[in-house]
């Protein structure tokens, strides 16, 4: 008997990794001279694992792709900033049509992900047309194979991240803010009386009421001793007593939970000759910082029918509910944008302030907090005048409150191809789409919120309310978005004396309209039970009336019950793509696209410009006197050169005047406002982009690099255009300027040790983006510093340029001091006068160099990989504080620093206390110098993950074909290049934002996941 044979066989990865889908068509990349990058499904649901998010598990994978997490920042950019007023996300596309950013976190499950291209220059991305200069990102979601037995796949994960990090906000602890606000007391008290602060919300000017007096419970004590009310002794004693207390943990325990969120996925897959099927079944819950959970069940079909040789038919079905939990914070200062626009009375004086010692509960119950937002002088005159009780429990006010989200989206994609004859077919394509929200927001009848406006509402002279007595405020919005293509295109693909000559080429029409209208309807005195509310004069409410008791930050009530508004983009395209291939050796490709739009202006001459683009590629390992090399398997060179477009946003201009219906309770018929004018010239955002790249791999292709430079080129920036008056308009939406990006991109992959048992592999991926605002068409050009450094866009300079005032310290008065252009001290109110030559640039808050570098060990059934990610070249600026008046917020640790006393000038830039406003102290100086512009750059390791395969034998036991366990730990240290503790990803990084700079900082998040495939 012979001896045995054993044959293993191994997946071709290499095949898998080398065909591009742009949405339109799927192509060898080797017949592509575009910029490409082509990401595995599985790579990115590993590094979903701690992300939570689809797209997020790009980051590090591909070049030119930046991800951000600052605040403020454009969370996604493929090779810069190409719009000012625009657009500035990449294009989202699955399954060959376009889907909107946020469903696809929604719709899409990552274990769901067959491939991602990223899409970067004219070549690959212009055929999708006044969409796609900000790049393309397309998602090939799962389907069966043919002749393929049923498959079972089970993915489950649990990820933990806790609370953010309080610390991180640098604020001073209770002893330390205590003797601040005793020595920032004992100056301002002097300006302010205590019968003033109980009178007037007087030198409150770090408040969030301007007008409501009220009075913070150390200054009360200080007051009291101040005014020989108490003994020192007894200030003393209750001043220790309020160091001792806790108020952070307290609103952790009361307002915050554990951020955490688990999904799991059951997925079957299979398929015969005729017929192809993938079935998804996902569940996510995800638990938010604020006490509210949402649960989410989405359901994939990709189903494809062969029903003889020259008819076949695809069919996609995504569909997901949703559903979130949630309260109501009772602060208006601390309510998410969603919370605000649910309010109904807009003039809420329930704010939070962060003091140190500010607790929820005592050894005797509940801390009735109505001091925080009004002296007990004007409670008690509006309480005897109104006969309403004022007290406050914040508590109390979000436990009985409710936030209730719910989403039912469904996606029905679907195509037809026919073969017409050899090499010629039909493929027709229709998706629709209907994505429905419903937000139901309630603020029961004993909140203060709704107490409050009753108060505000009363009318002494018929001592009654101008709004319902009974039951709380009820919002519901409804949001409806329909979104429906149709694709109709020829494709011709054949080859020719044995593939000498390779073409394919299609040509095509697409027909796409989007629509979302809301609906909103706000009810005082409603009541859940009955699902009735109590009716009052709404002409009354509206008419105007003079508020007997002074609440709230400014007397404003909502008179608006129903409001509904639209929001619709139509397009017509047609298109053409060609690529044809020369002896396997030589490439050309070309496309063209002209779209038509109800965003850009009425002139034919705007509406049908086209989009094309043009490239070449040679394979030069193909070319005989390469034959000799043979530690080289590729050496490709690839060019291209073409257009891409922008489209302006929805209702912010177009070829008609854009009007707002207004109705009001005192007028018999509604009327309209002019938004803004048309503008029939305005015609979209046109990027002119030239590539140059280079592809190799040898040594059996355990290493690979890619290379690209670009130089990208837009012109007709939209932006705000300042008119002649006599228009009537001082300013509209129109095309004002030109703006270049240009930047190399490096990916090297590399196979670093080979053997049975133990593999190295390696991915590096560097990015470098130059982004300069070429041209800017303004009629009144900057002169002052201070306009200068509050500009968001200079011409000559980057986006997100940084400009400051040359810093030159404090003078021996404690006051700041600037240079200026000649190198002399300019000081006090003359500072106000600095022109912009006296301002120095100092750098852009856009990353000019960013990347990821993977790590990835493979020993017998255990997995060892990391990820580190990169942003460098970039600023930001110092959070800070300059004060001013009395003490109504915690303070910066920084804080503690400042000028006090002449000489400390030698040791501190931080300027002095004033209990009133000092014009001769330009906080301002202080805020935009450029002493207080530190480095943004950061190193992270984002992820290190760690996997092991249960042995093949024991998982047949359980019937089970593999199981693998997988381990993370996501962000488990920084590199910061600042030396102020500031992490840029949980920072704003504009330059228009001071004391608020820091955002919520999550410390390392812990993941476990299993795979079970039967």
């Amino acid at each position: 008997m012979g001896a045995a044979l054993r044959i293993i066989l191994e997946d071709d990865i290499k095949n898998l990794n080398d065909v591009v889908v742009t949405g339109y068509q799927t192509i060898s990349k080797e017949r592509s001279a575009g910029s490409y990058n082509i990401i595995k499904g599985e790579d990115i649901a590993v590094k979903a694992l701690n992300t939570n998010s689809v797209i997020d598990g790009l980051e590090g994978l591909s070049t030119g792709l930046n991800i951000s997490y600052s605040s403020g920042a454009d969370k996604y950019l493929i090779r810069g900033t190409t719009s000012i007023n625009s657009s500035r996300s990449p294009l989202f596309v699955v399954d060959g049509v376009p889907l909107d950013e946020n469903l696809v976190e929604d719709m899409i499950n990552n274990n769901d992900i067959k491939s991602v291209s990223v899409l970067k220059d004219a070549t690959a991305a212009s055929i999708w047309g006044s969409q796609a200069a900000n790049g393309v990102i397309v998602i090939t979601t799962k389907h069966g194979d043919n002749n393929q037995k049923i498959s079972v796949s089970y993915n489950g994960s649990f990820t933990y991240y806790g609370k953010p990090d309080y610390g991180y906000y640098n604020y001073m602890d209770s002893k330390t803010f205590m003797r601040n606000a005793q020595e920032l007391f004992d100056e301002y008290s002097e300006f302010y009386t205590y019968a003033d602060v109980k009178q007037s919300p007087i030198g409150m000017f770090h408040s969030y009421n301007d007008n409501t007096p009220f009075i913070m419970p150390h200054e009360d004590i200080m007051y009291q001793f101040k005014e020989g009310l108490i003994t020192q002794n007894n200030r003393d004693e209750q001043l220790n007593y309020l160091i001792g207390l806790n108020g952070r943990k307290q609103y952790e325990d009361y307002f915050m939970s554990n951020k955490l969120f688990t999904q799991h996925n059951v997925s079957i897959r299979g398929g015969s000759t005729k017929h192809t099927y993938f079935l998804s079944l996902s569940y996510k819950g995800d638990q938010g910082i604020s006490k509210d959970w949402s649960d989410k069940v989405t359901i994939n079909t990709y189903q494809d029918f062969k029903f003889n040789e020259w008819i076949k038919w695809d069919l996609i079905v995504n569909a997901n509910w949703g559903n979130k939990k949630a309260k109501i914070n009772p602060w208006s200062s601390m309510e998410t944008q969603e919370e605000a626009e649910a309010r109904i009375n807009y003039s809420s004086g329930a704010y939070y302030y962060n003091m140190p010692y500010n607790i929820f509960k005592n050894e005797n119950g509940w801390v009735d907090q109505s001091s925080m937002i009004l002296s007990s002088t004007s409670r008690e005159f509006a309480e005897e005048i109104t006969g309403l009780d004022l007290s406050f429990y914040p508590v109390q006010d979000f436990n009985a409150s409710t936030n209730k989200t719910t989403n039912s989206n469904v996606r029905l994609n679907t195509g037809l191809t026919i073969n017409l004859f050899e090499g010629l077919r039909y493929e027709g394509r229709y998706q629709y789409s209907r994505i429905n929200t419903k937000v139901e927001t309630y603020r029961p009848s004993e909140t203060y919120m709704v107490r409050e406006e009753r108060a505000m509402t009363y009318d002494p002279t018929t001592n009654a309310l101008r709004v319902s007595t009974t039951g709380g405020h009820f919002s519901l919005n409804n949001a409806l978005t329909t979104d429906w293509t149709l694709r109709n295109q020829f494709v011709y693909d054949s080859s020719f004396n044995n593939e000498l000559h390779q073409i394919t080429a299609l040509a095509g029409t697409e027909i796409r309209s989007y629509c979302t209208t809301n609906y909103q309807n706000n009810l005082r005195g409603y009541n859940m039970q009955t699902m009735l509310c109590e009716e009052y004069d709404l002409y009354a409410l509206s008419g105007g009336f003079i508020v007997p008791v002074a609440l709230g930050s400014y007397a404003s009530i909502s008179s608006t019950a129903y409001a509904q508004s639209e929001s619709a983009k139509k397009y017509f395209s047609l298109y053409a793509n060609v690529a044809y291939t020369y002896n396997n050796r030589y490439t050309l490709n070309g496309s063209i696209r002209i779209d038509q739009s109800n965003l850009f202006g009425s002139n034919p001459s705007n509406q049908y410009k086209p989009i094309w683009a043009v490239g070449a590629a040679w394979k030069m390992t193909e070319e005989k006197f390469m034959q000799s090399c043979n530690f080289l398997n590729d050496l490709t060179f690839r060019a291209s050169f073409g257009l891409a477009g922008n489209s302006p946003l929805p209702g912010t201009e177009g070829k008609y005047n854009i009007l707002e219906a207004v109705s009001h309770p005192r007028f018999e018929t509604p009327g309209y406002d002019i938004i803004t004018p048309a503008n029939d010239l305005l015609t979209w955002e046109k990027t002119r982009t030239i590539n140059l790249g280079v592809d190799t791999r040898f040594l059996n292709d355990r290493i690979s690099l890619s290379f690209d430079y670009y130089d990208k080129y837009t012109k007709d920036l939209i932006g705000v255009v300042n008119l002649n008056p006599t228009t009537g308009w001082l300013s509209t939406i129109g095309n004002l300027g030109e703006m270049s990006n240009r930047g190399i991109e490096l990916s090297v992959n590399t196979h670093n040790i080979l053997s049975r048992k133990f593999n190295w592999y390696t991915t590096l991926t560097l990015s470098y983006n130059k982004n300069k605002i070429e041209r800017l068409d303004v009629k009144n050009p900057i002169e002052l510093a201070f306009d200068l450094v509050d500009s968001d866009y200079v011409e000559g300079y980057p986006m997100g340029a940084l400009f400051s005032y040359r810093y030159a310290g404090l003078g021996n008065n404690g006051r700041p001091q600037a240079y200026n252009k000649d190198g002399d001290i300019v000081t006090e109110t003359a500072t106000q006068n600095l022109t912009k030559e006296d301002a120095i640039y100092c750098g852009t808050t856009i990353p000019k160099f960013y990347g990821g570098l993977t790590n990835r060990f493979t020993y017998k059934n255990f997995e060892l990989s990391f990820l580190f990610i990169y942003n460098l070249g970039h600023k930001l600026r110092q959070d800070g504080v300059v004060f001013f008046g009395r003490t109504g917020t915690n303070l910066s640790k920084e804080y503690d620093n400042r000028w006090r006393k002449t000489g400390d000038e030698k040791y501190t830039d931080i300027p002095r206390y004033s209990a009133g406003y000092d014009n001769k102290i330009n906080a301002h100086l202080f805020y935009k110098a450029d002493t207080r512009v530190l480095d943004a750059s950061y190193i992270k390791l984002r992820d290190l993950t760690f996997a092991y395969s249960i042995p093949m034998n024991l998982c047949r036991k359980i019937g089970a074909e593999s199981i693998k366990v997988t381990a993370q730990i996501g962000n488990l240290f920084l590199i910061a290049f600042n030396k102020e503790g500031i992490d840029p990803e949980a920072y704003t990084l504009s330059s228009g934002v001071y004391e608020s700079a820091r955002r919520n900082k999550y410390n390392s998040s812990y993941s476990l996941g299993f795979n079970i495939n039967f």
